[in-house]
């Protein structure tokens, strides 16, 4: 199964293709493992405005930084990442009366701040006409945009991560309020960077085929027990201790969504939604 809903920059193809190495397990109810697929999209970035070219491995906080998709917060450090992970409360969503595709997107990943690759994990709000659709999601972009794993509802406690370890990227979310969980194991395809020169806490706007989608209003999220970790000794560390910046979106009449400052000793912080356009 695939769906429309698409990264920065769109998927210019439907031509779908398995991701090397691919094995999927979905545990509690929702999708089957047989309704995971994949398609070769063709771009993923946040869409930046002003890009900082921080890289030290040290606890600097660095200048906000705007994007026309991300709002959240996004390390940095010299030397590659090997895991992130967060916790959160699936917000509720208003869906308003417009003819634009409504959606918001709220993950962690690697990768995708400076390069054009993107493995994450997170959850989903769209609507249906007026009826808002929430589902949890993964992604290992640009083989596959996201794929819906299972339904959800706000409120539900939610924890997603991604680890690297030998080659293998291990993308889990989990629905701990309904005991849902998916995990899907997968290569880094050769046609991909997987540099993992970046880790992510993000809100996302997300787009169809090439439209930035209009941006529902969402109740303030706030991500909580935000690690990460580097190669050199794969212990996790909050957000300040590595180079760190928050992201703002920004829209056709200025922000629409942001960072508030790092809390709870620079493991979290809560992103809050201001305009849809």
């Amino acid at each position: 199964m695939t769906f429309d809903l698409r990264r920065t920059g769109g998927i210019d193809t439907a031509t779908t293709r398995p991701i090397a190495g691919l094995a999927a397990v979905v545990v509690g109810l929702g999708f089957t493992v047989a309704s995971i697929a994949t398609a070769s999209p063709s771009h993923a970035a946040p869409a930046t405005t002003t890009v900082s070219a921080l890289s030290l491995d040290a606890a600097v906080a660095g200048p906000a930084q705007s994007s026309a998709t991300w709002s959240g917060y996004v390390v940095t450090p010299h030397t590659p990442l090997t895991d992130v992970g967060a916790s959160w409360k699936v917000p509720p969503v208003t869906c308003r009366v417009t003819t634009q595709q409504q959606a918001a997107v709220f993950w962690v990943g690697l990768d995708g701040w400076s390069d054009q690759t993107v493995e994450q994990a997170g959850t989903e709000a769209y609507c249906s006409g007026t009826t808002p659709v929430y589902t949890a999601w993964w992604e290992l972009f640009p083989s596959n945009h996201i794929t819906q794993v299972f339904s959800i509802r706000p409120g539900d406690a939610i924890t997603a991560s991604v680890t690297y370890r030998s080659g293998i990227y291990t993308i889990t979310v989990k629905d701990l309020t309904n005991r849902r969980t998916s995990t899907v194991k997968a290569r880094c395809p050769t046609t991909m960077l997987c540099k993992r020169s970046s880790a992510e806490w993000i809100a996302e706007s997300p787009t169809y085929g090439t439209q930035k989608a209009y941006l529902p209003p969402w109740s303030p999220l706030t991500f909580t027990g935000a690690l990460a970790s580097a190669v050199v000794d794969q212990r996790s560390a909050r957000i300040s201790s590595f180079v760190n910046f928050p992201v703002v979106m920004t829209g056709l009449h200025g922000r629409q969504a942001a960072a508030g400052s790092l809390q709870g000793g620079g493991s979290g912080f809560t992103d809050s939604w201001l305009a849809s356009t």
